[in-house]
């Protein structure tokens, strides 16, 4: 339990080093951070990083606001500053040996993120199976012959996708989960 609570304390300390970062190189307090991706769905493994999306509800992103979010990041602790770089999606950073993807829902380059169904939410059979998936397949072999990796979205597009065509794996409701509504623990409604 000790060491689930220092990697829990660990996050805290890392949202609100972006938090107070967003505020002061944005110069807006309107800032909201929402974990996503295997973290958020529940499908996360050891080695998973986690997935930021960042809402600055009255302002615009730019590339150049990226790139100094990304310059201010290098110099607080406790990123690495090595390890904070603007990619094409997403700021991807370590922190803490935490691998991190800040990803901006509004944003000049692209356009808003749309925010998808939970079709892991109170759905353990899907999220254990793509936990499953992803420390089993980590690495594929490409066409050429060289080690490729598989990326973890499409292993859980995959078991959501066999779960759907076989209705009979969708997970059956336990007591605690009977008052969720038909369709909002799996995907095979949608």
């Amino acid at each position: 339990a000790g060491k689930l609570s220092n990697i829990m304390d660990e996050h805290e300390v890392v949202l609100k080093v972006v938090r107070e970062t967003l505020i002061e190189v944005l110069d807006t307090e309107a800032v909201e951070l929402d974990v996503r991706g295997s973290t958020q769905k529940g499908t996360q493994t050891l080695g998973s990083d986690v997935d930021i999306v960042i809402r600055t509800h009255e302002r615009r992103v730019s590339r150049a606001d990226k790139e100094a979010v990304a310059a201010a990041l290098r110099e607080r602790p406790p990123f690495h500053r090595r390890h904070v770089h603007v990619g094409r999606l997403a700021i991807a950073c370590v922190a803490s040996f935490l691998e991190i993807d800040l990803v901006f829902a509004n944003t000049d380059e692209f356009a808003p993120l749309a925010s998808p169904h939970d079709c892991f939410k109170n759905n353990t059979t899907a999220q254990n199976a793509a936990r499953m998936l992803k420390v089993s397949v980590k690495d594929t072999l490409s066409p050429a012959g060289r080690l490729q990796k598989v990326h973890s979205f499409l292993l859980e597009l995959l078991v959501l996708e066999v779960q759907r065509a076989n209705p009979s794996l969708a997970q059956q409701p336990t007591q605690a989960d009977d008052h969720t509504p038909p369709g909002q623990g799996s995907c095979s409604d949608s």
